[in-house]
């Protein structure tokens, strides 16, 4: 058989075997397809089944806080889905929420291919509540801080292809129970909630509405509805050429007060009440704000900070008007009006023209309720106008301020950082508000700053007063308004009457109180700084017609031409003075030598200083009195020289401390001074500083024909700085007193020394210890230990010691004050046992004297229990003891409390006479208590009728 006939024998076989692989592919795709078909129809019948939703729950429910439920699943690739019946309930958090039903028709090609496409989403009364309590509140706005926080760090995700979706939200609720500290409940309800979002593909118009009412436990508190459009540019949903649109807003009787549980949640505290209505219309053009009108009304508004409530008698009202054109922003109108304050603005975002009105009472009412203003009130009319120009890096502006009748009155006494001591804080009650003249107030200023080169140029600025208080110009000077102070250049020419400028002064604790200071004073001062040091420096500074007094005294300073000049070099990071130079040329006072100066060396800082004063005692006293704890004059010409060098390190970080290393020397001295009824003849001090410790040499001076001695010693490396004797010391030695020393210093001693004239006697007085804390406000921490004793006393019988003199009636001759321990710690001065002697009777006391001037003690009087007569020396069983309360300048004695006791005491001794004496009473039981009783009485009552006696 040939080649060719075997082929052909073959070809009918071929197309045997063809036909059953088509038959077996053919079958394959039939059951492929029955697979799919299988699936795509048991899916959505699973996922409706009570089973298939039982599963979804419970994958839900193991990775979330809280529990969901739904009553009812469909699921269709047609008909889409729906649920019904939906809860979240999550009862740790206090959450709900409740949905009737939620239906949408998902586009499956269009999500499969990364695209959302989603029509018909109905959302049919949804209701969310919420429980949150104040603490609970903050916690959450909290977290809500620091999740932002984290989201705006982490980097974007891709996002799906938008083609449609379209949402339509029916009667929705959003419930919020706010929970007070005291249990108080208060409720706020977002209700009738209506929404409807169609969004397209960019290039297609996208619309939302959304509108709602707001009620308050249950009240109706007003309106909020919205709604607007955009068409994008086809390139995506962002605001570029070509997109268009509009969005509205109105708000309709809000009342404020029901916000409060939603301030809450964002972290404010808001006690406010009042009807807020607005309303807001944009249109956009060309990717951007094409106009903007808003219109907006605040009435009957009040808020409560710190109890105190602020109120507005008038609307609050913004109207405003802003458009755009060539790409310029436009401010057509810009009208903020209410009872307080008032400002208008027009022009365009690169020059703006403003006025602004002002009533700073009320302005201050208003903004107690975002800060504290202290201590101060402000009063008076502001205005305000001028230009700004604003680029992308220089900003500046041109105008006046005004200020008519300005006062400033200070309520309370303001305290610095180491607190106010009880004595200031008395002082400025009883002088009650400090208040300044109606003042008016000019500024003109034209400055300019530069943001990339971080200054401040001021080409010009005026401050001036009317009636003439202070000028202070600036002029072509450069500040920087970065980090440090390169480029500082400024020149101040300052002028002020210092007793117009006082009131101020003292209103801001610049002086005390206390002190009427008059004069006209011209300052130049020039200011320039490098990268580390700032100089401050004034060739020019005068004083004419200088008057200092203290209130209430004769002594004044007066010094017709005060001259000073002065250089300092700063460094502010390390807040230090590297050097300063001091001159001051007056005629009672020359500073020709006053130098500080500051260097590094070995990695520490080396700090000298020396200054060289020559003064008049007698004319400067009145200059430093109202800074002296205690009143007191001083006379004689002197020369003080004072010299100190230290070093510190210069680490921030370890704790350094720069009177460790200090050393110094200083003197000071007088002819004569007065203090206290304490006259006091030439006197000479001298200081030694070594390493921190400044010794008072010894030093003694004659005082009222006796000797004053004394010796200190104060460690400045101490926080809290006291002054110490170093060991016992006979500091008053026969020192005559008088009616002055009696007032001011004995009658804390003793109150019979308090409202007393025309005493005399000899005074002695040996201290074992004394701390005296140094800086003020610490009486309490004065310790004190010693032995006081005077003699030959000579007072009238006035005050305490006339009420004694009655009752001690026969005692004359001179005081004798017997040597006394004593101790005077917080702020109490104890003795057990101090014996004055009236004559030769003896006058016994006992307890504790107050520096409050409060009295807890017992005076025994020369008398015993039968009311005779004690002489010194004498030690009968019973004398009469008279409780004294009170205080020193109103002593109180308490006569019944002393017959009680005299009565007690002598009861018992005549009942055990009565009964035999000791041995029998162990015997007398309760016959023998009556009978005690009995007697106490009547010798109760028979002393009160001989003290009555002895009073008459």
């Amino acid at each position: 058989m040939t080649k060719e006939a075997k082929t052909k024998e073959n070809q009918p076989k071929k197309k045997g075997k063809s036909r059953k692989k088509t038959v077996w592919i053919t079958s394959i795709a039939v059951v492929l397809l029955l697979l799919v078909l299988l699936v795509v129809f048991a899916v959505p019948s699973y996922v409706s089944s009570e089973g298939g939703t039982s599963m979804i729950v419970g994958k839900v429910n193991n990775s979330i806080d809280g529990e969901v439920s739904i009553g009812d699943l469909s699921f269709g690739w047609w008909k889409g889905v729906e649920a019904t019946d939906l809860t979240f309930d999550n009862p740790e958090e206090r959450t709900s929420v409740r949905v009737a039903r939620v239906s949408a028709k998902p586009k499956l090609m269009a999500l499969m291919s990364g695209r959302i496409a989603v029509d018909d989403t109905v959302i049919d009364r949804p209701e969310v509540e919420m429980t949150v309590s104040r603490k609970q509140a903050d916690e959450i706005f909290q977290a809500g801080t620091e999740e932002e926080d984290e989201e705006s760090a982490g980097p974007g995700g891709d996002v799906m292809e938008l083609e449609k979706f379209k949402l339509d939200m029916r009667e929705g609720l959003v419930k919020i129970n706010l929970q007070e500290e005291d249990g108080q409940m208060s409720t706020l309800l977002f209700k009738n909630i209506a929404s409807k979002v169609d969004l397209n593909k960019p290039g297609r118009k996208s619309t939302f509405s959304l509108s709602l009412a707001v009620a308050d436990n249950g009240n109706d508190s007003g309106q909020v509805s919205a709604d607007g459009s955009v068409t994008p540019d086809k390139q995506g949903w962002r605001f570029k050429e070509g997109t268009e649109g509009t969005f509205n807003v109105n708000v309709k009787d809000l009342d404020l007060s029901s916000l409060r549980p939603l301030f809450a949640l964002a972290g404010k505290d808001m006690q406010a009440d009042g009807e807020l209505n607005a309303e807001l219309k944009t249109q956009i053009a060309d990717g951007q704000i094409s106009q903007l009108l808003a219109d907006a009304r605040l009435a009957n508004f009040s808020q409560v900070v710190q109890g105190k409530k602020t109120e507005l008698a008038e609307p609050v009202t913004l109207k405003a008007d802003v458009s755009t054109s060539e790409d310029k922003v436009i401010i057509n109108s810009f009208d903020l009006q209410s009872s307080f304050a008032q400002a208008k603005l027009t022009g365009t975002a690169e020059s703006i023209d403003y006025t602004a009105n002002a009533d700073l009472a009320a302005t201050q009412d208003f903004a107690t309720q975002f800060m504290e203003p202290g201590p101060y009130e402000f009063s008076g009319k502001l205005q305000a106008s001028g230009n700004a120009q604003m680029g992308e890096k220089i900003f500046s502006t041109k105008g006046n301020t005004t200020v008519e009748g300005l006062v400033l009155t200070k309520t309370a006494a303001a305290k610095d950082d180491q607190g106010e001591s009880e004595q200031g804080a008395e002082q400025a009650e009883q002088q009650g508000p400090l208040r300044t003249e109606p003042t008016n107030l000019k500024i003109a200023y034209d400055i300019v700053k530069d943001a990339e080169a971080q200054k401040l140029t001021v080409k010009s600025m005026q401050l001036e007063t009317d009636p003439q208080i202070a000028v202070v110009t600036m002029r072509d000077s450069t500040l920087p308004v970065g980090e440090g102070y390169e480029g500082l250049d400024a020149s101040v020419n300052a002028k002020a009457n210092l007793a117009e400028l006082a009131v101020f002064a003292k209103a801001f604790d610049m002086i005390p109180a206390d002190m009427i200071l008059r004069g006209n004073a011209d300052s130049e001062i020039k200011m320039t700084g490098t990268e580390k040091l700032v100089t401050v420096s004034s060739s020019k500074t005068t004083v004419a017609d200088l008057f200092v007094q203290k209130e209430g005294q004769e002594e004044k300073f007066e010094d017709p031409s005060v001259n000073v000049t002065f250089k300092a070099v700063l460094e502010p990071e390390q807040k230090t003075v590297n050097e300063l130079e001091v001159d001051v040329e007056s005629r009672y006072i020359d500073i020709d030598k006053g130098r500080v100066s500051q260097s590094v060396k070995n990695g520490q800082k080396q700090l000298e200083g020396e200054f060289v004063a020559a003064y008049d005692l007698e004319q400067i006293t009145p200059l430093i009195q109202p800074f002296l704890p205690v009143p007191m004059k001083m006379s004689g010409k002197r020369q003080s020289n004072i010299n100190f060098s230290t070093r510190y390190a210069m680490d921030e970080s370890e704790e350094s401390n720069i009177f460790e290393n200090l050393t110094g020397k200083a003197n000071f001295g007088f002819d004569n001074a007065s203090m206290m009824g304490m006259n006091f003849g030439k006197t000479d001090v001298n200081l030694d500083i070594q390493n921190g410790i400044m010794n008072i040499e010894p030093f003694e001076t004659p005082v009222n024909d006796g000797m004053l001695r004394f010796a200190g010693v104060i460690d400045l490396t101490k926080k809290d700085k006291e002054l110490r004797t170093p060991e016992p010391i006979q500091i008053v030695d026969k020192v005559n007193i008088n009616d002055e020393m009696s007032a001011e210093m004995l009658k804390f001693v003793n109150p019979l020394f308090a409202n007393q004239a025309n005493i005399s006697g000899i005074a002695d007085f040996k201290a074992e210890q004394i701390v005296l804390p140094l800086g003020g406000g610490r009486e309490n921490d004065i310790n004190i230990a010693g032995t006081v004793a005077m003699s030959e006393v000579d007072m009238r019988a006035t005050g305490l010691l006339g009420q004694i003199s009655r009752l001690a009636k026969g005692v004359n001759g001179k005081i004798e004050v017997m040597p006394t321990d004593f101790t005077l710690q917080n702020g109490v001065l104890a003795y057990d046992n101090m014996q004055v002697n009236l004559g030769d009777n003896p006058l016994n006391f006992g307890g504790k004297i107050g520096l409050d001037k409060t009295l807890d003690m017992t005076i025994v009087l020369p008398y015993t229990a039968d009311f005779e007569t004690v002489k010194v020396g004498e030690e009968p069983d019973i004398r009469i003891p008279l409780p004294l309360s009170g205080t020193i300048d109103s002593p109180q004695l308490n006569v019944d409390k002393a017959l009680g006791i005299i009565a007690s005491e002598k009861a018992k001794a005549e009942l055990r006479k009565a009964l035999g004496g000791d041995k029998k009473e162990a015997e007398e039981g309760e016959d023998g208590e009556e009978e005690e009783k009995d007697a106490e009485d009547i010798l109760k009552e028979e002393g009160r009728r001989i003290l009555e006696d002895l009073f008459k």
